[in-house]
């Protein structure tokens, strides 16, 4: 096929200018330094706090509530690991273009555990990290998914003990693991002048 592209003079000239936009964006990740700009943390920061909140509760409908906020929580902690873990493989391979095929619109929370695993690299307690989300997974679909199925309602909160425990250590590694990811950025940022491949 690329061959067939070099043939063909209009074709090489739109993947020519397909390569130069994928190499701007990794370049202006680094430049921007997009790694240290946390846009939704005041959000996390209050879902957070309302998830804490439910745990405690003994209401049937707040332990319910906390396990879908939890659950939001820890898909948006992903992606930013992700997203950020892709920066930064591409950033450390260019100007060689990796392209991925990654949709997060349609991504369900079995699909981002995918992306985790198959896209970002391994860094603090990456198989732990793994292992909880597969838990949470597992526990999550048991009770989402089979309220009518569940003895006694009143034993809800019993039951998802398990998942607001691993939840609250999963969102403490993610953090962690960001944390970590963002260090080689910066480590990366120091030794490269990104600055020098900015558009003139």
């Amino acid at each position: 096929m690329s061959i067939k592209y070099l043939n063909n003079k209009n074709n090489y000239n739109v993947i020519i200018v397909f390569e130069v936009i994928l190499i701007d964006e990794a370049v202006n990740f680094m430049i921007n330094k997009e790694w240290e700009k946390d846009y939704k943390f005041k959000r996390k920061k209050y879902l957070l706090t309302i998830a804490t909140e439910c745990e405690k509760s003994n209401k049937d409908s707040d332990i319910i509530g906390g396990i879908l906020i939890y659950n939001q929580l820890i898909e948006q902690l992903l992606k930013e690991s992700i997203i950020c873990s892709i920066s930064y493989i591409k950033a450390e391979i260019w100007p060689i273009n990796v392209q991925l095929d990654i949709d997060f619109e349609k991504a369900t929370f079995g699909t981002l555990i995918d992306y985790f695993k198959k896209f970002t690299i391994k860094e603090h307690n990456y198989d732990i990290i793994i292992n909880y989300l597969k838990d949470i997974k597992k526990i999550r679909n048991n009770i989402v998914h089979n309220l009518f199925n569940i003895p006694k309602i009143e034993d809800l909160k019993d039951i998802s003990k398990n998942y607001y425990n691993i939840s609250n250590k999963l969102v403490k590694l993610l953090n962690t693991y960001y944390e970590q990811l963002c260090y080689r950025l910066y480590e990366l940022s120091e030794r490269v002048e990104w600055d020098l491949f900015k558009e003139k």
